[in-house]
């Protein structure tokens, strides 16, 4: 194993100091940005609010407890920042200036510090309550005849490097990466020294994923460690368990992507097959999905899955893809990267899969959408589907003329 990790390193050795060399500015940028955002935010919150104006708003709101809280203009901004600091925002009933005025902090310099504040872990996902939102939207408004005009609007990186979008560029990479060194003939050279191309795709795992994936957990870790060098310690509190639930939560993700593609890598041979079964077979099976729950009434089972952490997803699915393509890479053969479907025993359980996503995805479909079955066009194009994905792939699959079957 050794020996392969140094060999496959030497062979991409610029390509692989070039990534990491990426992620380390990457992250050093971000914690510029960091700091220079919420230093804009700082001076818009100093130069547009002051204590004088906040007491003298939560004076008219004690003084005219019924009257309509927007009618001056003047106080909007400040009754806007009451909204976002007491959460009277989320209200979806009407609110008094009264109920306003009791909410109101009594202290200006306790609203200056909740706007400040560079963490907000009571931010959440609605869907993963657990889980922090990669940003922060902050809002000032500057008064005017409504409070949504003249407003000043910033978003703050809470989570530094440990969000979906990077994850999901460094699993991309990974894949192309994949259907490179495929083209580049190193699964057959590695085959022809060692016997077995395991190794190879262990040490493309460690160098495209694990490698990269702890650079950008040290860069997180680094970004928030040093956030009270660049902004006052009284708006730092680190909601450590947050970003560690964000963080597994975000890297279960990207292993899982990680698994699929590996799998698809073993499983399917030629490269431009190996695009074409993630680019229309994730999609088909998410469509399936979504049409069997639908179908059988299973609203709590999908907002059961929903809450189910990531990392109890990932275990599962190791448990049984892990087995599988260890088992595929043992019977490699340089033949099979001209095949759709590397093992010959596994090509017609492949493509009755296929068969099942079409029914499920076309047919029920258009049982499902009434609106469909109105639209001339919208049933011409399922059932021109329907028929057409078969047999083209009966044709790349099994090698299989099915018009010439159905002409005998």
């Amino acid at each position: 194993m050794k020996t392969i990790m140094k060999a496959y390193f030497k062979l991409r050795q610029n390509w692989l100091i070039a990534l990491y060399v990426l992620i380390v500015l990457a992250g050093l940028v971000s914690m510029i940005n960091d700091s220079v955002q919420w230093q804009r935010w700082s001076a818009d919150v100093n130069k547009w609010t002051n204590s004088k104006d906040y007491q003298a708003t939560r004076q008219y709101l004690k003084n005219d407890p019924k009257s309509e809280i927007y009618e001056s203009g003047v106080h909007n901004k400040y009754i806007n920042m009451i909204q976002t600091v007491t959460n009277l925002s989320k209200s979806q009933t009407y609110i008094t200036p009264k109920k306003l005025y009791q909410a109101a902090p009594e202290k200006y310099e306790t609203v200056k510090k909740n706007l400040l504040t560079y963490y907000e872990p009571n931010q959440s996902k609605v869907d993963r309550p657990l889980i922090l939102s990669n940003t922060i939207n902050k809002q000032l408004l500057l008064g005017g005849t409504s409070p949504w005009q003249n407003d000043i609007n910033i978003s703050l990186n809470q989570v530094a490097m440990m969000g979906e979008k990077v994850i999901l560029v460094l699993v991309v990479i990974y894949g192309v990466v994949l259907l490179l060194d495929q083209i580049c003939k190193f699964p057959p050279f590695i085959k022809s020294r060692t016997g077995h191309v395991s190794q190879l795709s262990l040490a493309q795992f460690i160098y495209w994923i694990v490698i990269p994936f702890s650079l950008i957990i040290f860069m997180s870790v680094l970004a928030h460690l040093t956030r009270f060098l660049f902004i006052p310690s009284q708006y730092i509190s680190i909601p450590w368990q947050g970003l560690l639930k964000q963080g597994i939560h975000v890297v279960s993700l990207g292993f899982i992507l990680v698994l699929a593609i590996t799998f698809v890598h073993a499983l399917v041979g030629r490269v431009i097959y190996q695009i074409l079964t993630l680019c229309l077979g994730i999609p088909a099976l998410v469509i399936a999905y979504i049409n069997m729950i639908s179908l059988f009434e299973l609203q709590y089972l999908n907002e059961f899955l929903v809450k189910v952490p990531l990392v109890f997803c990932l275990v599962g699915l190791v448990m049984i893809f892990i087995p599988l393509i260890v088992r595929l890479q043992s019977n490699y053969s340089v033949e099979q990267d001209l095949a759709y479907i590397r093992l010959e025993k596994l090509r017609l359980p492949f493509y009755i899969l296929i068969l099942v996503c079409v029914l499920i995805d076309f047919v029920i479909t258009a049982s499902l959408y009434t609106s469909m079955r109105s639209d001339i066009l919208s049933v011409v194009i399922l059932l021109g589907l329907t028929v057409a994905v078969p047999i083209v792939f009966a044709k790349l699959v099994l090698n299989l003329d099915v018009r010439k079957l159905v002409i005998k």
